[in-house]
């Protein structure tokens, strides 16, 4: 959580409260509304589809200011590693299925 107030928190002040942030919850959304950095963490389908509009370009919307691509790459890695914990260098190959050897 540590890392989410360092260095994310920043830029979502900076990019998104305008519209998600400080009393505003456009489309449902609103990044201070959340209880604890755990709920704020659990809320899979919220990072998701932030995470998708991110990179389509969709969000923040194109009358805004908009943050660079360091700015962005930063997001997209702390949603990674922080919310859905994926590790590149210790992939999940989830469930492993064992063959049968004869008919």
């Amino acid at each position: 959580m540590a890392d989410f107030d360092k260095n994310v928190k920043p830029i979502l002040i900076d990019y998104c409260y305008d519209c998600h942030g400080d009393g505003e919850s456009r489309g449902g959304v609103a990044f201070d509304g959340f209880k604890s950095g755990s709920d704020m963490l659990g809320n899979h389908e919220l990072w998701l589809t932030a995470l998708k509009l991110l990179r389509a370009d969709i969000m923040p919307p194109s009358r805004k200011d908009q943050p660079g691509d360091d700015l962005k790459q930063k997001i997209y890695q702390w949603i990674k590693s922080d919310v859905f914990k994926i590790d590149p260098k210790h992939p999940d190959p989830g469930r492993v299925t064992v063959q049968r050897l004869n008919r």
